[in-house]
């Protein structure tokens, strides 16, 4: 049994994920979200991947993204 978040910065790249994929909503769920902000609780997760999103990440960051390898 599992479920996927999806998280992204803009809710309009969100609607769009949701519409070109058209996931089953009882397992997709979509959270508009800053990274270094994000309004989702500690270990809620057990697995996380990330496309293109690293690249993002500030210089200054870089330090603390670490942590998350």
């Amino acid at each position: 049994n599992i479920s996927i978040v999806c998280t992204d910065i803009s809710k309009g790249i969100l609607a769009w994920t949701r519409k070109i994929k058209q996931t089953n909503a009882d397992k997709v769920s979509y959270i508009a979200t800053e990274g270094r902000y994000m309004s989702i609780k500690d270990n809620r997760f057990d697995f996380i991947t990330s496309v293109a999103a690293f690249g993002n990440i500030p210089e200054s960051d870089v330090d603390h993204s670490k942590g998350i390898y």
